[in-house]
């Protein structure tokens, strides 16, 4: 589950209980319903409530789907024979390329999505770097070492490979200060 959905599932929890504990207090007779007939009756016409009815069911059905619709795995077809065949996730490639990318000197965040285009694949990396990292090298390695564990590990060549730096960052610098 996504984080925006983790925050809406939190926020419709909320609500959810709100409203229950508000009709076990009515039904219950806690609170008599004659002293909350004056409000409900202000309740039909009123725009804001039906606003907000609609955004609390359109956000039931977004929870709905996110529940049952799920993350189909990305599944990678490498040999298929009269036996069976063998496939392996891209989540598990871009977990590798990620773990690759983390060990090269000033790289820090990585992120990597891989696509299949045709008979290659293609592979997008999103990182932060700190100062020390000289980019053209940087981009070189990486893209030579993602060509050769592509191909070792499930004979596909490179297609596109694409490299963006999201951000410069100074955390080794702060890190190692002392004051």
């Amino acid at each position: 589950m996504r984080l925006i959905d983790r925050i809406i599932l939190t926020l419709h929890m909320f609500i959810s209980l709100a409203f229950a504990v508000g009709l076990i207090v009515l039904s219950s007779g806690l609170v008599p319903v004659d002293k909350m007939t004056p409000w409900l009756a202000m309740l039909p016409g009123r725009w804001e409530l039906v606003l907000g009815g609609a955004i609390f069911f359109a956000l039931s059905v977004r929870l709905l789907f996110a529940a049952f619709g799920g993350k189909k795995a990305r599944q990678l077809l490498i040999a298929t024979s009269d036996d069976g065949a063998v496939t392996m996730q891209l989540d598990a490639l871009e977990a590798l390329l990620e773990s690759m990318a983390k060990n090269t000197r000033g790289v820090k965040r990585v992120r990597v999505r891989i696509e299949q285009v045709e008979e290659k694949l293609q592979v997008n990396m999103r990182l932060d770097v700190t100062p020390e990292c000289s980019l053209p090298e940087a981009s070189r390695w990486l893209k030579e070492r993602a060509r050769e564990q592509l191909l070792h590990i499930v004979g596909f060549e490179l297609g596109r490979f694409d490299l963006a730096v999201r951000g410069i960052t100074m955390e080794d610098k702060q890190k190692n200060r002392v004051e």
